[in-house]
């Protein structure tokens, strides 16, 4: 096991993925975010920061030609109008957040036609729009664990089984850990043979606007069947001392 501090980068670039539970990702830039058919779209924007723009459209529908189209974006608080100076909408739908400090459920209703003979289609498109500020340093560390054969999958539920109990232990923390990359590698151990081993690196970082006890002391899991750690791994948790 090894961990260090470092930086902690700025998010950059528009990163749009799926992820666990149909859900996909977003990180704020000046590309505009759209929207994907039956999927909360996840958008991180930089607190009191502008957000980039968002769209009340798919890909599908920004190549097609849209008759009468009408736009109605919902946010935490109720309706969004460009009357409010913190809120921009432009005729064709596209949202911009100015100063943005208000995570929550972000929603846009379109309503549009096809050909002016068709009846009228509506569409609901879903954001999770969520505030970040940068923390000063993030924490890299990794674990090693004996694995099954490398393309077994026992490995990826392990994998999976590892994140969730990550996850529930830091819920109600300042703080967020996250899997970089995982890799599973054949070893020869010392005065050994050769031994399946996968690696985890993780990244951690203070979470803006949680309150927590100044010191975390976080015991990684003992794996299930086929997985035992190659040493008893304990990393206690300091980077929210000072901050």
């Amino acid at each position: 096991m090894a961990w260090s501090s470092q930086a902690a980068p700025s998010p950059q670039g528009l990163e749009v993925q799926l992820g666990e539970g149909g859900c996909g990702s977003s990180k704020s830039s000046l590309s505009p975010v759209p929207a994907l058919p039956g999927v909360s779209v996840k958008v991180y924007v930089k607190l009191n920061h502008n957000s980039p723009r968002i769209l009340c459209l798919t890909n599908h529908l920004r190549n097609l030609e849209l008759i009468d189209p009408v736009f109605q974006w919902n946010g935490p608080g109720g309706g969004l109008s460009s009357e409010n100076s913190s809120v921009q909408i432009s005729p064709t739908g596209t949202l911009i957040l100015r100063h943005f400090n208000l995570s929550g459920v972000y929603t846009c209703s379109i309503i549009y036609k096809l050909t002016a003979m068709q009846p009228d289609k509506n569409l609901v498109i879903k954001y999770l729009i969520y505030a970040y500020s940068d923390p000063k340093n993030y924490y890299e560390f990794t674990a090693r664990y004996h694995a099954a054969p490398c393309n077994s999958s026992h490995n990826t539920s392990f994998e999976k089984a590892l994140l969730q109990i990550l996850s529930k232990l830091v819920a109600e923390l300042s703080c967020e850990v996250t899997l970089i990359k995982s890799e599973c590698h054949h070893v020869k151990m010392q005065r050994g043979g050769l031994q399946n081993e996968i690696f985890f690196t993780f990244s951690g970082w203070k979470r803006p606007l949680r309150s927590s006890s100044p010191t975390v002391n976080l015991a990684l899991p003992s794996p299930p069947l086929h997985h035992v750690p190659k040493h008893h791994i304990y990393m206690p948790f300091k980077y929210l001392q000072g901050w």
